[in-house]
């Protein structure tokens, strides 16, 4: 059963669909959080004038049913202001750094492969080409220890979302360093 609800906050109206009768005070806050960008702990919801605070009772135990009203009070999230979505945002930077530096190592790989460099120098080049990418790997490693420590709340769906992103990311990448390694290591016999 759909249970409809207009949740008021500020002068902005947000139409809720909710799937079923049984929900609890906590699941409408949750889905009030995803319309409104205001955080579940920082939210007060009021309906007929009495504030909703036991998050485990049930949306109709407390009355509310379909075409209710219920006002929500709380502050949006900023979250360019976040510290912690700073940090990702960082990483992120960072992680496209490696990858620029990733594709010029590639490039000189492929212009080994095709025989561009004279076969007394290729030995060395390849050697100073597994630096770099060991460079790259441990910037990656490094990158992903930074995201790992970063403590995000629950309910900053946003901010987890764009750190599990950027981790995707960085695992692409130590992908492809290892495809990169693969092709020296093929160079290196002969």
């Amino acid at each position: 059963m759909e249970l409809k609800i207009t949740v008021l906050h500020g002068s902005s109206k947000h139409k809720l669909s909710l799937d079923s009768s049984e929900l609890s005070v906590l699941d409408l806050k949750n889905a009030a959080s995803t319309a409104t960008d205001v955080p579940v702990e920082s939210q007060k919801l009021i309906f007929k004038g009495k504030s909703l605070n036991d998050q485990s009772m049930l949306l109709k135990d407390v009355g509310i049913k379909n075409g209710c009203k219920v006002m929500l009070i709380g502050k949006k999230i900023d979250i360019e202001a976040d510290a912690s979505y700073k940090t990702i945002k960082d990483v992120e930077k960072r992680t496209d750094d490696v990858e620029k530096k990733q594709h010029e190592i590639q490039e000189e790989i492929d212009g080994i492969q095709k025989g561009f460099l004279q076969k007394d120098l290729v030995e060395e080049a390849l050697k100073r080409l597994q630096k770099r990418l060991l460079v790259s790997q441990e910037e990656l490693m490094r990158l992903l220890e930074q995201l790992d420590k970063l403590s995000i709340g629950e309910s900053l769906i946003v901010i987890r979302t764009k750190r599990k992103t950027t981790v995707q990311k960085i695992q692409q990448r130590l992908d492809f360093n290892d495809s990169l390694e693969k092709k020296i290591i093929d160079l290196t016999q002969p």
